[in-house]
């Protein structure tokens, strides 16, 4: 996997890993990045399909990238402007001597038309020494079908991603009192969060689910979360009704004051929680697959779903009045978090929406430049 990525990077200016959710994009891409020097990444939310947000979450991920690397590169904090930030940028890195590696995560979430902003004209008229990196769904490839053509190499995709025997071999535990390596290739043909789910799980998924999804929801069912302790499992359910967590978040939407212990043991049972270091302390992500099956087990409590959703919407009340809303009009509180939209802008022109918590939009922990984590077993990747 990392010799592929390592491909479709030599010599280009643009890299393309895309593929549906649950086949491991971020962390692929992750480990191979931990062996970069300059590295910028920025994991985007719902809100980056507005231009001006886009274009100063990559200014931004540009200097927090430039500063941990020993040295910070001269660009304005804070730009909204996609024209004014692509002219700093070029600038700015003809003074840099080694490739700058910029990657966007969840990049689809910058929308279809996002040719038309920043990253657009990074991908078409890229500086010399910039390396974009595009990670997301499928769309990227409908997006970017003339450079598929033009230049298949530089596209990452699902054949890639997906585990081989050998992989399935390496993950821990495999064999050892669960299936097989070539029963779980079989039964998941290579999907990797099929085979992590099955490596956990240690049986055989039912043939009775139709489709992938109610595969997925049946296996996290009966044999993952059934197989936690109850606090555990309990805290999972209610903490993956936010896709990303800082520690104070999900102590607020679960009511555990030891959260962020709880939330380290779900990384080190490999949960689909990913642990970030964002500029302002540690934030943490479920893989998206696992979260919405767990969000839809939640559900068939829907008192207990719709109270953890108003906690969510009055943390952010404050801070994030557009989530805080979206929170409440899933708990069926329409008028939750509405007093706070209408908060006056900041210096900067652009309100307190983009307050606390908007991470992990930065490096991924464990990404110190030159460093490269140990990989001593595959881990199930996004």
């Amino acid at each position: 996997m990392n010799d592929a990525l390592i491909e479709a990077a030599r010599g280009r200016h643009l890299s393309v890993v895309s593929a549906p959710s649950g086949y491991g994009k971020t962390t692929a891409v992750a480990e191979w990045a931990s062996g970069t020097d300059e590295l910028a990444w920025l994991a985007l939310t719902p809100s980056d399909a507005e231009a001006g947000f886009l274009a100063q979450g990559v200014v931004d991920a540009l200097i927090v990238g430039s500063e941990r690397a020993g040295h910070a590169l001269a660009l304005t904090r804070g730009l909204l402007d996609p024209m004014r930030a692509y002219a700093e940028i070029c600038e700015v890195l003809e003074t840099v001597d080694d490739i700058v590696h910029l990657v966007i995560d969840d990049a689809q979430r910058a929308g279809e038309h996002w040719r038309d902003g920043l990253l657009g004209l990074l991908a078409e008229q890229p500086p010399d020494n910039l390396h974009l990196v595009l990670v997301g769904t499928t769309l990227l490839d409908i997006t970017l079908s003339r450079e598929h053509l033009m230049d298949p190499g530089a596209f990452v995709g699902s054949d890639t991603l997906r585990f081989t025997r050998s992989e399935i071999e390496r993950i821990e535990g495999v064999g050892a009192t669960g299936l097989d390596a070539e029963t779980i290739l079989r039964e998941t043909h290579g999907w990797p969060i099929a085979v992590k789910l099955v490596a956990i799980g240690g049986a055989r998924p039912s043939s009775d689910a139709a489709t992938a999804s109610a595969f997925l929801g049946d296996y996290v069912r009966d044999h993952v979360l059934s197989a936690l302790p109850d606090e555990t499992r309990e805290f999972v359910l209610d903490a993956a009704i936010c896709h990303e967590l800082t520690p104070e978040l999900a102590s607020a939407v679960t009511g555990r004051a030891d959260a962020a212990a709880l939330l380290d043991d779900c990384v080190r049972l490999g949960l689909f929680l990913d642990r970030f270091e964002a500029p302002h302390g540690v934030v943490y992500r479920w893989h998206g697959s696992f979260a919405r099956q767990c969000i839809e087990i939640a559900r068939k409590d829907p008192e207990r779903s719709a109270e953890r959703h108003r906690r969510v919407a009055q943390f952010w009340e404050a801070t994030d009045p557009l989530m805080s809303v979206a929170h409440s009009l899933r708990a069926n509180d329409p008028t939750g978090g509405q007093s706070h939209l209408h908060a006056p802008l900041d210096a900067s022109g652009h309100g307190s929406v983009r307050g606390r918590g908007r991470a992990p939009r930065h490096r991924p922990a464990g990404l110190s430049p030159g460093r490269r984590r140990d990989l001593r077993r595959p881990s199930l990747r996004d």
